[in-house]
């Protein structure tokens, strides 16, 4: 878990990983902030041990918090039976966690929750229907509601696993990675661009500067629109870096452009 906040002068960050067939609750999560313009040394944040550390998005107007865990709240469950959930803030913190309920949420895996402006939900899913082992899927809110989810699309997935997206606030392009053949190894990076009639230009593997021989996950592009993150082990350990966004627009198509 990653991520920014108050216009990019707050970032949350996971300090290590750990065994998850062991702990999923108690990852150490650290905080680090502008002031002075300088960021101030990384301490040990308060969300540490709630259950939203585990993969999460900001709803756009900020009073709602969706994230991935387990089919329970206390944790327990089936290790693989993980759900997205809602949860909303109040006057008096965050409140009222709520687990989506079907067809967003099956007894397989969904999980790593990504928001459009209008709070279109983006995931993935490891659900049988699929083309390959996890997909992406999306569904488009009716009244508060998610009732109906949408496979992607070949376009999108492969047979292979497909996980970890991010949709740009206007739904304009999606960033994911994927273990497809034809890539640089491990997980690498792509994009797709959604067209008018809502169909997707792609998928562009973002390079060898990028996509290595290693694993490259969970992208994350920053809300001026400005940097990508993401997540890689290419040096047999999991670090954030950071690249220009500028790669977005020049991948894009020439006739979406």
């Amino acid at each position: 878990m990653y991520g920014f906040f108050n216009n990019g002068t707050l970032f949350f960050f996971e300090s290590s990983m750990p065994d998850l067939k062991k702990d999923w609750i108690h990852i150490p999560v650290y905080r680090t902030e502008i002031k002075n313009g300088t960021w101030t040394r990384p301490q040990k944040s308060e969300i540490t041990g709630r259950p939203w550390i585990f993969e999460y998005t900001d709803a756009p107007e900020g009073t709602k918090i969706f994230f991935a865990w387990r089919k329970n709240l206390d944790g327990s469950g089936p290790r693989m039976d993980i759900d997205l959930w809602k949860a909303v803030k109040t006057s008096e913190g965050w409140a009222a966690f709520e687990r989506l309920g079907p067809p967003v949420n099956t007894e397989k895996f969904d999980s790593w929750p990504s928001l459009s402006e209008n709070e279109t939900l983006y995931f993935f899913s490891s659900r049988e229907e699929g083309f390959g082992e996890a997909d992406l899927y999306r569904a488009v809110p009716q009244d508060g509601e998610y009732r109906e989810v949408e496979n992607l699309g070949r376009v999108i997935n492969s047979e292979r696993y497909d996980h970890d997206p991010f949709i740009a606030p206007d739904e304009s392009y999606l960033l994911w990675c994927s273990k497809r053949l034809g890539g640089h190894g491990g997980d690498d990076l792509y994009i797709a661009y959604r067209k008018d009639n809502g169909m997707w230009a792609g998928p562009f593997n973002l390079g060898e500067k990028i996509s290595t021989s290693a694993n490259e996950t969970r992208p994350y592009v920053t809300s001026d629109g400005k940097y990508i993150f993401f997540v890689s082990d290419t040096n047999n350990n999991l670090d954030i870096y950071w690249v220009s966004a500028r790669i977005i627009e020049k991948l894009k198509p020439n006739e979406l452009k």
